[in-house]
């Protein structure tokens, strides 16, 4: 008999149940206001050394990522807001 760490017994069942989980959790969630299902389009750009180590000075002084920081900057421009 196989346990998992928690000591519950693994068996064919929570081995489907456990694969489903994974299933159904593809990617990361959703960027988009209506959820879709779909995972939100990625957009790659380079910028200068210093800016990239700019951007992750702020986002570590912030505690956030560094991608939320760049797509609220993104939107702020495209908005006119800069």
């Amino acid at each position: 008999m196989v346990r998992d760490s928690h000591g519950r017994r693994i068996d064919d069942a929570s081995v489907d149940r456990a694969v489903a989980d994974v299933r159904a959790r593809r990617g990361r969630p959703s960027l988009s206001e209506q959820t879709t299902g779909e995972p939100s389009p990625h957009v790659s750009f380079r910028v200068p050394e210093q800016t990239r180590r700019r951007l992750d000075e702020r986002a570590r002084a912030e505690g956030r990522p560094a991608s939320e920081i760049a797509r609220e900057a993104l939107d702020r421009y495209l908005s006119g807001q800069v």
